[in-house]
This record gives structure tokens, sequence and C-alpha cells, in this order.
């Protein structure tokens, strides 16, 4: 598959919710997530478990993908998320954007870009 086809199949999985077979079916079990804060996860493993914290500590509102943007070497994903930290219950509304590497046919990186 290529980049667009990867990034167009993506964001069909994210509008269903079907995460699992986004990561079973499209990303290199090497992977690496980074934040915009410059942490990271590295594996598929770490990767789930990063993605499971985040929505055990906030109450999603609203998650909508505004856009999306191929290119040769993967593409960009732009999402508008609505989310409550349950920790402190303040209440975020902000613009993210996904930048997804792709090699060999699956995701390598991806790579989060936003400001609250």
């Amino acid at each position: 598959m290529t980049p667009k086809d990867i990034g167009a199949r993506l964001v069909e999985l994210l509008k269903s919710g079907d995460y699992e077979t986004i990561y079973a079916e499209h990303y290199s079990p090497e992977a690496a997530s980074v934040e915009a804060d410059g942490t990271g996860s590295v594996g598929l493993d770490q990767i789930a478990k990063k993605n499971e914290w985040w929505f055990g500590a906030h109450e999603v509102h609203g998650f909508e993908i505004a856009d999306w943007y191929p290119s040769s070497r993967g593409f960009v994903v732009i999402y508008d998320l609505d989310f409550t930290e349950k920790a402190s219950g303040n209440r975020h509304n902000f613009r993210e954007a996904g930048v997804y590497t792709v090699q060999d046919g699956k995701i390598v990186r991806e790579e989060f870009y936003y400001h609250t």
C-alpha cells in the first residue's frame, strides 16, 4: 500500500473507532510515537500503553478529523479534540496535527503537533 492508501485507511478506521485494526494492519512493530512535548514511546506495546493511559485520564467530548494530506513519504491528519482532564476537571478544545511516516508499507513514526 502507498502512503496515500494507508492514510485513507487510517482515517476511515479512526472514524469508525477501530483502533485495533489500525495498529495490527498498518503499524510497524517498532513504530515510534512522539508527543509535542518531546516524550515518546517505541514499539506497539508502549504505544498501546500510552493510548490506554490517555483515554483513561481524559473524558472525550468530541473527536473529529478536520482533514488529511498525503505525501510520497507519509501523511498528515488534522484532528479537532474536545476533552476534559479527569484529574483536574480542566476542559480543552484544540487542533492537533499528526504527522505519520511510512516505510515499506507500514507506519514507522507518528509525531503530534499542537497548541492549547
